[in-house]
């Protein structure tokens, strides 16, 4: 799931699935 979030994003995630969170909130 985190793949999915990482391409709607378009950033590049090398991090573990907390990257996701703590990048959206930023």
């Amino acid at each position: 799931m985190s793949l999915r979030l990482n391409a709607r994003w378009g950033q590049p995630f090398t991090g573990s699935d907390f990257s996701m969170p703590a990048d959206l909130a930023q």
